[in-house]
């Protein structure tokens, strides 16, 4: 899509042509001028829906592909480990884990992040939801409980699901 392209800063011009490595990492400032174009033109200016549904997609291609047979043996739990690593190092420099991590419950913290948005918020939560729906997970619910963006020392979003 061609629309609107013009507008972003040269690095994620890039990105978005695909001129960068998939197994590659980029400053994640990068992605919030495509991030807040896309809420802009696509959902009213709703970051949170943004977010989600850029999260929800990601992991659909992500872990549907080459990764489905692994997605498929591995617990909520152990992905969600593995995706919150996968995360930090994708997008540098930041620190997302686990704080807490139960049967049918996981609290996700992203602590460091030099720049954070309410879409990239969301964008993790979607992405964190979609993955354990793909692992097996039914009716999963998520809520951001404390936010970066408000002042807190961290984002936390607690996952459950039955």
């Amino acid at each position: 899509m061609s629309i609107g392209l013009k507008v972003y800063p040269p690095e994620s011009h890039k990105i978005y042509r695909g001129l960068v490595m998939n197994a590659g990492w980029f400053p994640i400032d990068v992605a919030y001028t495509p991030m807040d174009h896309i809420a802009k033109l696509f959902y009213n200016r709703n970051h949170s829906e943004c977010g989600d549904a850029l999260g929800r997609y990601s992991a659909e291609v992500s872990l549907t592909g080459i990764y489905k047979a692994f997605v498929m043996i591995a617990n909520p739990q152990y992905l969600m480990r593995r995706g919150t690593t996968m995360m930090s190092t994708y997008y540098k420099p930041c620190n997302i884990e686990i704080q807490e991590s139960g049967a049918k419950r996981v609290v996700l913290h992203i602590t460091s992040f030099p720049i954070i948005s309410k879409v990239f918020e969301y964008r993790v939560a979607g992405w964190c939801k979609r993955a354990l729906e793909i692992s097996g997970g039914k009716n999963v619910n998520y809520r951001i409980t404390k936010s970066l963006m408000s002042g807190a020392p961290e984002t936390e979003i607690v996952f459950s699901w039955s």
